[in-house]
Formats: C-alpha cells, sequence, structure tokens
C-alpha cells in the first residue's frame, strides 16, 4: 500500500494550476517565451510588421515619466525629528517621495519629484512650509560626486 501524503497532493495541484493559468495567459495575450518582442520599442515593432511609424509616436509610446532626484541636508546634525517629519510630509504633500533618510554623518533624506514639477517651483514651496529659522537646511541636486 503506498501512502501520499496530502501536501504533496497539494504540491501537485497548484504546480498543475499555475502551469495552466500562465498558458492560458500566454495565449490570450499572444506572448511568447521564446521571443523577445516584449523588449522592443514601439517603431522596432513596428519595422518587423512593415508598418511605418511617426518617430514621435514611437517615442510617445516608450515614454517613462522623468524624475528630478534632490537631496534636503540640514545643516546640524542634531536637527530633530520632528522637524525632520514636518519637511519630509511637506514633500509628500506637494506630490514628491521620500526615497532615503540619512541620520548618521548628516542629517536629511533624499526625494524624487517629477522634473515638470521641479520646475514648477515645489522646491520654492517646500522652502517656504519646511523652513525653520533654528534649523536650517540645503537643497542640492542629487548627482554622483568625484574628487
Amino acid at each position: 500500500m503506498i501512502i501520499v501524503r496530502p501536501y504533496a497532493i497539494l504540491s501537485l495541484v497548484l504546480i498543475i494550476a499555475i502551469a495552466v493559468l500562465s498558458y492560458s495567459y500566454m495565449r490570450n495575450n499572444d506572448v511568447s517565451i521564446f521571443s523577445h518582442s516584449s523588449n522592443m520599442s514601439t517603431a522596432d515593432k513596428a519595422a518587423s510588421e512593415g508598418v511605418t511609424v511617426d518617430d514621435n509616436v514611437a517615442a510617445a509610446g516608450n515614454a517613462q515619466p522623468a524624475f528630478a532626484s534632490y537631496i534636503i541636508r540640514y545643516k546640524m546634525l542634531d536637527t530633530p525629528d520632528s522637524v525632520v517629519n514636518i519637511a519630509m510630509k511637506a514633500i509628500k504633500d506637494l506630490g514628491g517621495s521620500i526615497t532615503h533618510e540619512y541620520n548618521t554623518v548628516m542629517r536629511g533624506f533624499a526625494i524624487t519629484v517629477p522634473k515638470g514639477v521641479a520646475l514648477k517651483g515645489v522646491l520654492a514651496a517646500f522652502k517656504e512650509k519646511a523652513s525653520v529659522a533654528d534649523f536650517p537646511f540645503a537643497i542640492e541636486e542629487d548627482k554622483p560626486v568625484s574628487t
């Protein structure tokens, strides 16, 4: 008599279900694991199909939102958490996101905002909202530094 553990049967059923769902998804969406068509640009796909595409349309189809990165650096390492939290909330309220917080060598945080938003005065608005006379800060573009 063969004894089969319930977990082995359950695992086998799950594997089969995943395989069936994957196959049906690939078939319905015309996806192949053997082609690189998903990595092609819009212009390359059109060229492979013999269709002419305006370069501006192709560029818009591949457009990624451009983000600008900045570092908000407090001049004093002992700036209280409450001041930093108010500043981080102000960035979030203005549509930005916090990507890193610095607490050891310097006090501050890194942010990303859409480039169009950065140019429209979000940083100036942030300076007004988060400015505390006792805890001055600087806003610098986040970019590689070399010596």
